[in-house]
Parts: C-alpha cells; sequence; structure tokens
C-alpha cells in the first residue's frame, strides 16, 4: 500500500499536457447567451483557442471527443494549435462542426529557448526558420496571427510583429499547483476543487500585457485552455483529469466580431476586440469596455484621439467588482454592473472583474485614449 501511494505522488503534471479526474465537470458552470450583441454592434462570440489532438504527438484526443465538447459548452468557435508539422496543419479540421467554427493553427517551437508562439488561421506549414521574426513573416503572409504562447519561458519579447499575448495558460497554471496537493485533492474531494486551483488572477502575465501594450497596438488579450484530454491519474486504470469539456468549462476567450466567420474571427483579434472569461464561475457574455464620446462608441482595440468629455465604461452581465486600470495601474474601483470613468485622460485602458470572494473572473483586452488628438 505504502509503495502505491508513494507512486502516485510521484506521478508527473509535466510536459505540455494537463492533469486527470475521477468527476464530473466544474460545478459552477453557467452557460450564457452566445452570440449577443454588444454596445458597439459586434457579435460576442464565445471560444476556446490552444487545444492539442491525435495531430499532435502528445495527444490521443479525437475529433469527434472535442466537438462533443465543444456543443456541450456552447462554443461558438474553437481554435485547433496542434504541434506543428505538415500532417497536422494539411489534416486539420477546418469549417463548422456542428454549431462551432473550427480554425486550424499551430503551436510552433519557435527560435531560440522556450519561445513558443501560438499561430492561425494556417493554410500551410511553417517551415523551420532561423529567427522568431522570420516566422511571423511567414505566418503573415498566410493572412494568420501569432500570439506569444507560454509567457513565464519566452525570451524573445523585442521582436516587433507579435499580434498578441496569452495571458492565461492553464497548462502553466497546472505546474505551479503541488502534485501531492493536487492528487490528494483529485481522489479525496472532485474535479471543480482541483481545477479551481488553475482561476486565479495572471499577475505576471498581466505585467507583460501592459509592458506590451505600450509598445504594439492594438494587442488582443487571449487565454490558451492546453487541452490534451490524455493525463491518466492512474495509469492504465484510468481516471483522466482535465478533459475536453472540463477544460473548456475552465476559462474561454470571448470575441467581438461582426459575424461568425473565420475572417471576422480574425479580424475582430487583430483589431484587439477580446477578453479573457473564467467560466468555472459564470458566464461572462455580456462584457463590454469601450469609450463614450457623445453618441460615438469606440470599442476594445480602438485608438481614440483625447477631448474634452471622454468617458470609459465598463459594463458585466452581473453585480461584481470591477477594476479600471491605465497603463498598467488601477485608476478606479466600482461594485455592481456598470464602471464609468468621466473625462478620461489619455493612457491604455483595460478592466479586471471579480465576482464575490475575490473571486477572479474577466479580463479585457485594452483600449486607448491618444494626447494629442
Amino acid at each position: 500500500m505504502r509503495g502505491f501511494c508513494a507512486a502516485l505522488l510521484a506521478l508527473p503534471l509535466t510536459g505540455c499536457v494537463l492533469l486527470s479526474s475521477m468527476a464530473g465537470p466544474a460545478e459552477g458552470f453557467v452557460p450564457g447567451d452566445a452570440g449577443r450583441t454588444t454596445r458597439t454592434g459586434f457579435r460576442d462570440l464565445k471560444g476556446v483557442i490552444h487545444v492539442h489532438s491525435f495531430l499532435s504527438h502528445d495527444s490521443k484526443g479525437t475529433v469527434a471527443e472535442i466537438s462533443a465538447a465543444a456543443t456541450s459548452v456552447g462554443l461558438d468557435f474553437l481554435v485547433m494549435t496542434d504541434h506543428l508539422s505538415p500532417y497536422s496543419i494539411a489534416r486539420g479540421t477546418r469549417g463548422m462542426q456542428g454549431n462551432t467554427l473550427w480554425i486550424t493553427g499551430a503551436e510552433i517551437n519557435g527560435p531560440g529557448g522556450g519561445n513558443y508562439l501560438i499561430a492561425f488561421p494556417l493554410r500551410h506549414y511553417v517551415r523551420p526558420k532561423p529567427t522568431i521574426e522570420a516566422v511571423l513573416a511567414d505566418v503573415h503572409g498566410q493572412g494568420g496571427l501569432v500570439f506569444i504562447d507560454h509567457a513565464e519561458r519566452f525570451s524573445g519579447w523585442d521582436v516587433p510583429g507579435y499580434d498578441g499575448l496569452e495571458i492565461v495558460n492553464l497548462h502553466a497554471l497546472a505546474l505551479e499547483v503541488s502534485t501531492g496537493k493536487a492528487l490528494v485533492k483529485a481522489v479525496f474531494t472532485s474535479i471543480h476543487e482541483l481545477l479551481e486551483q488553475l482561476v486565479v488572477r495572471p499577475a505576471a502575465n498581466l505585467a507583460r500585457y501592459d509592458a506590451m501594450t505600450a509598445r504594439h497596438w492594438p494587442f488582443p488579450a487571449i487565454a490558451a485552455n492546453d487541452a490534451h484530454n490524455n493525463v491518466k491519474l492512474f495509469g492504465p486504470l484510468g481516471g483522466t483529469l482535465g478533459t475536453y469539456e472540463e477544460l473548456f468549462k475552465v476559462v474561454t476567450t470571448h470575441v467581438q466580431a461582426a459575424e461568425l466567420s473565420q475572417d471576422a474571427i480574425v479580424a475582430a483579434l487583430r483589431a484587439g476586440r477580446s477578453f479573457v472569461v473564467f467560466d468555472f464561475w459564470r458566464d461572462g457574455t455580456g462584457f463590454d469596455l469601450l469609450v463614450r464620446s457623445g453618441d460615438a462608441l469606440h470599442p476594445m482595440g480602438a485608438s481614440v484621439p483625447h477631448a474634452p468629455g471622454l468617458d470609459v465604461e465598463v459594463h458585466v452581465p452581473v453585480d461584481a467588482e470591477i477594476r479600471l486600470f491605465r497603463d498598467g495601474h488601477e485608476v478606479m474601483r466600482a461594485l455592481g454592473r456598470t464602471l464609468v470613468l468621466p473625462g478620461a485622460p489619455p493612457g491604455v485602458y483595460r478592466a479586471e472583474v471579480f465576482l464575490a470572494g475575490e473571486r477572479p473572473w474577466i479580463f479585457s483586452s485594452a483600449v486607448r485614449i491618444v494626447a494629442g488628438g
């Protein structure tokens, strides 16, 4: 018995994978109203970015399994990012699968140690390149976007041309959880309590995001589910922790797009209209950050010339604590469903939202007010 327990505690939670479980999906998930129209006239579309399947060397997940999970969670879109190979791009699933739009991209091990990138959509294989700049040029030449992946390991920050940043990566968060503690919770409590350990304010990545928005604009924030559906708690005896459905219910990325299409989603991200939601607590559909100038409304990603009478507004679908940041520093808090900063000065604004009990919930991309307009 002692040897069996020691073997359990020795099981690693390493590599580009997550967890395993004996229980059902997270209990706190509340479906929302997908496709809701924003105040600026866009559709609020909910999706998952960074998913692996049998087209990766470290997953056996099938299209059917992933599609079922996407349907269960009510995803509008899904970005597949299998580890880059000619096979993964050629065989990638694209288009509508049920009610979910599938987009094929890749996780790329870029030049230099730890410089992982998420790129999508991809039409063809990105051959190995000597520099990150060359990778960016290839992906951009295909009409794709490149996001910094695994920011905790990344070293190529000074390269120009990135399109955004993963501010949440469930794999990285899982590696911060003690293996022994995780196993005890998985065996003796529930998957809900185990996954709750991944729902934290991503302080280090938010600081990195603030630094990047001072140099790149627009610069959308996204979440990485990094779902593989393949780690077994008891080895061949089973017990999968982090099934696709479970991890899709922890965190999602929302985009404000003109319609549900690949081109529209890419355009929305390129314009900076996105926000991250820990659906572990509840759906965040209906969140909005904007700048109001009289009757004109400017969404996330906009660059608005400074003028008298500009207001920054944050709207949330349920009562919560809303925190507004300018240039990385908190400038205002409000309780309820609306925060308004009247006469907002120049700066880069983003919002964080917390539910009762300091539960981190929503993290937005930014909107900018520019001096000298």
